[in-house]
């Protein structure tokens, strides 16, 4: 098929995409099973590394990370009031995906924008509002990514991988609502994506980051002020910002400006987790599929640079009256994914002779 702004591309394997003269080409056996034999991985021809990989059976290792995926409570509404809407809840990716279409950016990356337009830099549409997780806790997707950490130049970063019971590993989880309410009136944004860290060793927590904004707060694990209900830690998750914190009530950000977190409505990330390791970032399954749109076979970890709508309005020292969507899943901490291109694992492009995992935009 052909968009103006896209050029020529394809759905499925094969996916080919050219931005203002920007080329990506994805190239997949179509098969679950890669071949990859990781002794190679010293050698210093990289495109003949293949994986094979029992994906039952990694899971299986990795029990952990959903023994010990966070609890969150949102400071939203279960139910709108007369002046107040439901609130700003998480979704799943294709609730987004279906509401919205792509668009090349100034610098020749895609970006996804509302299909409706917004006419103002505060208009909102209802879908802004999410879905809510039910009362059990189950709600959209979180989006786990899994990088390998520790290692040294002696180590094999994939064997690494493969063998979290006796390595080191990052598990980024990470949750996207379709809008970011600031309430101050600037800053507000279509499409955001946060995140809270945890860091294993042995199959064993560490280590638990809290993001909140541009910055985050580390706490050692088992440290008093996290709060636990058995195995999991219990997270609080700013109303309309989504930043993370450990309390609730209000948290100061500045002189008169702060986030509220309440226990209002728990969302249980541990119950549906979305777990994505490195080799599967350009994996056919993380393409979108949107019959009939032009983001139709798009990879949405690698292809995607704004998850939403071009800033609007005025600014204040750089802040819009509606910010610009933020960037994707695999932008969220350059030092793990700089570990993985100093050893050539990881490159820019979606190219996979140049790299066994590349990342797109985001390298």
């Amino acid at each position: 098929m052909t968009d103006q702004r896209f050029g020529t591309y394809a759905s499925g394997l094969g996916l080919r995409i050219d931005l203002n003269g920007t080329l990506f080409k994805i190239k997949s056996t179509g098969s679950k099973e890669m071949m990859l034999d990781s002794s190679e991985l010293r050698d210093a021809d990289l495109s003949n590394i293949k994986l094979s990989i029992d994906r039952d059976a990694l899971l299986d290792k990795y029990s952990f990370v959903w023994d010990y995926a966070p609890k969150m409570w949102l400071n939203e509404r279960r139910k709108p009031t007369k002046v107040l809407p439901e609130g700003w809840f998480p979704s799943t990716l294709e609730f987004f995906f279906d509401r919205t279409m792509g668009e090349v950016t100034d610098e020749g990356y895609m970006r996804l924008t509302t299909q409706t337009p917004l006419e103002k830099p505060y208009s909102r549409l209802n879908w802004f509002n999410g879905q809510q997780p039910d009362e059990e806790g189950l709600g959209a997707p979180c989006q786990t990514l899994i990088y390998p950490t520790g290692f040294t130049d002696s180590d094999d970063p994939v064997e690494w991988l493969l063998n979290p019971e006796s390595s080191s590993v990052a598990v980024l989880y990470q949750y996207f609502m379709p809008y970011d309410l600031v309430k101050y009136g600037l800053g507000d944004h279509v499409g955001d994506i946060e995140h809270t860290t945890v860091y294993f060793t042995n199959g064993e927590p560490t280590i638990i980051e809290a993001h909140q904004h541009n910055w985050f707060v580390q706490k050692p694990w088992g440290d008093p002020i996290v709060e636990m209900d058995g195995t999991h830690p219990v997270l609080y998750n700013a109303q309309g910002t989504h930043a993370t914190y450990y309390t609730a009530g209000p948290q100061k950000l500045g002189p008169g400006v702060y986030d509220l977190t309440a226990p209002k409505v728990m969302w249980d990330l541990g119950q549906n987790l979305d777990v994505i390791f490195p080799f599967d970032w350009v994996s056919p399954e993380r393409t979108i599929k949107q019959e009939g749109g032009n983001l139709d076979g798009i990879n949405y970890l690698t292809q995607v640079q704004k998850w939403g709508n071009k800033e609007a309005g005025f600014n204040i020292f750089g802040t819009y009256q509606r910010n610009s969507g933020p960037n994707g899943f695999l932008d969220k901490n350059t030092e793990l994914m700089k570990a993985l291109t100093v050893r050539g694992l990881t490159c820019e492009g979606v190219d996979t002779d140049r790299c066994i995992w590349p990342a797109g935009v985001f390298s």
